[in-house]
């Protein structure tokens, strides 16, 4: 298996939410609107939408996961934790139908990311049936989604993070993650929601900062870790990186983003700018003899492997 991961976008969402559907069994009207709320919040570029992707499968068939998540305000965050009922996409698609949509826009996440914090929420997740239908291949996909969570999930000022999970395998992850039970809908789910999710076991997890800060767990203070951006990348460089930082070479990042590779250059002169009035031994490569071929190199490798433990560069933030 050649496993990378990468910022998905819009033209994933259909292969994606074909995995909602095997799990959570949605009506069809309800994945019709679920992909139209999914391209609403893609179109503010106030959302983390990230898939893995084995390069060993045919086209078509290479996602073997993927998490969708945004920002939303605090009185959505006060009903999930005490009355909203499962499943949570669907209580999202009725605020947001009814015009009172819960999500962040791009401004307001930057500004909370500036000042007291945002809270994320995973609006759905899903992997292909062949990878959910054995214990074992359940738990690989929980190992590896939980191996790449600092890349997803850090780099926000987070003032929590919640997600709802359905399966014996998934509570079971939630534990290990150390995120608490908030809600347990079995004693108050109505007998058509029962039928619909067939036995499955919805509950709501979650962290707050400050429970974070007084329990201990190796992943909380990575999650909730804020550090204020040094670099003032675009929207387009900050996505730019994300892909780069999968690995690819500037021609497969090229067709990957569907552009020139001139553009790709042009995208590493702009980022080397910005980074070399805050040149350090952490992203500026030594002096060498080296050509410049191999300097371009280097930088590119610095530069990531920085990225790699500053995710905030790559966030929204006001400058």
């Amino acid at each position: 298996m050649f496993i990378t991961y990468r910022p998905a976008k819009a033209r994933d969402l259909p292969e994606c939410l074909s995995f909602v559907s095997s799990r959570h069994a949605y009506s069809q009207n309800t994945l019709l609107q679920l992909d139209k709320m999914h391209r609403y919040i893609l179109s503010s570029n106030a959302c983390n939408y990230l898939l893995m992707e084995d390069h060993d499968q045919p086209s078509g068939k290479r996602i073997i996961w993927y998490s969708f998540k945004a920002f939303v305000h605090d009185w959505f965050v006060q009903e999930m934790t005490s009355t909203m009922q499962p499943t949570l996409t669907e209580s999202l698609i009725t605020y947001w139908q009814a015009g009172s949509p819960p999500f962040l826009t791009l401004s307001e996440l930057a500004d909370a990311n500036s000042n007291s914090g945002t809270h994320m929420v995973v609006v759905n997740y899903g992997a292909p049936e062949r990878y959910t239908s054995s214990e074992g291949c359940s738990r690989w996909i929980g190992s590896k989604s939980a191996e790449w969570m600092p890349y997803s999930c850090t780099g926000y000022n987070l003032k929590s993070l919640f997600i709802e999970l359905y399966g014996n395998h998934d509570h079971e992850w939630a534990a290990c993650m150390g995120f608490h039970q908030y809600r347990d809908y079995s004693e108050t789910m109505s007998e058509e929601i029962m039928t619909r999710i067939d036995g499955a076991k919805p509950r709501l997890y979650g962290i707050y900062r400050e429970r974070a800060a007084v329990q201990y767990h190796p992943l909380h203070p990575i999650l909730f870790e804020n550090n204020r951006p040094q670099f003032r990348f675009s929207h387009t460089e900050q996505d730019f990186l994300l892909h780069a930082m999968a690995g690819w070479t500037d021609k497969e990042l090229a067709e990957m983003l569907h552009c020139a590779v001139v553009t790709i250059n042009k995208r590493w002169a702009s980022i080397y700018s910005k980074t070399s009035g805050l040149a350090s031994d952490a992203i500026c490569p030594p002096a060498t003899g080296t050509d410049n071929q191999t300097r371009g190199a280097e930088k590119k490798r610095y530069i990531l492997a920085y990225l790699r433990q500053h995710m905030e560069e790559l966030r929204p933030y006001n400058q």
